[in-house]
C-alpha cells in the first residue's frame, strides 16, 4: 500500500482494513514531502515524521517505510510485496506502478480497492476543503 495519507480519515482506516485481509503484513510505504509538494502542488498538512508515527500507531498496519526521494517506488524493490492495495481513486498510480513492476520484473498484484463509506464525505480533498486546509 503506498500513499500520502495526510489528514488521516475513516476512508483510510477502510483501505487499510481492505489491505489487510490480502495479505500477511501490511506495510504502507509513505509518500515523502518532498514528493507530494511535487504531484499534488502543496505542502502536506503533517510532515512525513508525523503522518509516519500516526500510521504506525494504528493496529492495522505493521510497519511504516518512507519512500525514496528520487525514484519513489524503489523501496518496494526492498520490501518485495506480493500485493500493492490502491485506493479506488489511484489511476495513475496504479498505472506508474504496474510500469515499475514491469521494469523490474517484479510479479506483483495491484488490487484497486472497493468504492466504500460515504466517498462525497470521506475523501482527503473534501475533508481538506472542509477544513479549509490547503
Amino acid at each position: 500500500m503506498a500513499g500520502c495519507f495526510d489528514l488521516l480519515h475513516l476512508g483510510h482506516l477502510k483501505l487499510f482494513t481492505e489491505a489487510r485481509k490480502h495479505g500477511d503484513r501490511l506495510v504502507v510505504l509513505l509518500a515523502r514531502d518532498a514528493n507530494i509538494c511535487k504531484t499534488k502542488k502543496r505542502k502536506p498538512f503533517f510532515n512525513e515524521r508525523e503522518r509516519k508515527k500516526l500510521l504506525e500507531a494504528l493496529r492495522t498496519v505493521d510497519e511504516v517505510v518512507l519512500g525514496a526521494l528520487k525514484d519513489r517506488y524503489s523501496k518496494l524493490k526492498k520490501i518485495k510485496p506480493d500485493v500493492v492495495v490502491l485506493g479506488y481513486d489511484q489511476d495513475n498510480v496504479a498505472q506508474e506502478l504496474k510500469a515499475f513492476f514491469k521494469r523490474n520484473k517484479m510479479r506483483v498484484r495491484v488490487v484497486r480497492s472497493k468504492r466504500g463509506l460515504n466517498v462525497k464525505k470521506f475523501k482527503s480533498t473534501r475533508v481538506r476543503k472542509h477544513l479549509k486546509v490547503r
